[in-house]
């Protein structure tokens, strides 16, 4: 898998200049210029850019490529597809993309309390006895929980500074990625054994 972090732009001076920052928004892309669009409102105000915001616009794109390989991926799988049993026991592709959602639930209700009180539905993903999920359905608990993710990470103005309660929120909300990423890697190379497309940025 290419690891979109790969992509990441190092600006070696201090500040780039006002052509700098429109060539970076403008080198963004997202369905329904999502990113374009956060991007501009966040980063209207300021005549010049400095490194670490250059850095975030560039791993939030990442991030996004990275949801987006995702719901490639788990989207179209056949019910069949989804639940078949590897050996020795393991997680079906299935469980592991169901399991990247209620992870992301689970942590953000964890963060954000009632802020994210429309995830609570995907809580029950973990309950045993369940029926399984269709890749549909799945692709629509990614898109849930990443609305909340962009609203957290992209609110306000990059120049603004946090307190205290909002730097830990957006730091454990970035630590997602934590969870995220080896559910990710078993999910591809479970969907690669099988002849299927894998988790591809």
């Amino acid at each position: 898998m290419q690891h979109a972090w790969l992509r990441l732009r190092f600006v070696h001076d201090v500040r780039e200049g006002p052509q700098a920052k429109a060539e970076v928004l403008d080198s963004l892309r997202g369905p329904q210029d999502l990113v374009s669009t956060l991007t501009r409102q966040r980063f209207a105000g300021i005549d010049s850019m400095m490194r670490a915001t250059i850095a975030e616009l560039r791993a939030f794109q990442s991030w996004l490529d990275y949801q987006d390989a995702l719901k490639r991926a788990v989207g179209p799988l056949t019910a069949e597809q989804l639940q078949q049993r590897p050996p020795a026991g393991r997680r079906t592709a299935g469980e592991i993309a169901e399991h990247i959602v209620y992870g992301r639930a689970l942590h953000l209700q964890r963060i954000l309390g009632a802020a994210a009180h429309e995830l609570t539905p995907y809580l029950s993903w973990a309950s045993a006895g369940v029926p399984a999920r269709s890749g549909g359905e799945i692709v629509r608990g990614l898109e849930a929980t990443w609305q909340i993710i962009v609203s957290q990470v992209m609110s306000g103005e990059a120049a603004s500074e946090l307190d205290d309660r909002q730097t830990a929120r957006t730091q454990e909300i970035w630590g997602l990625l934590d969870h995220d990423l080896p559910h990710a890697g078993q999910l591809s190379l479970l969907l690669r054994a099988a002849d299927l497309p894998g988790v591809t940025i």
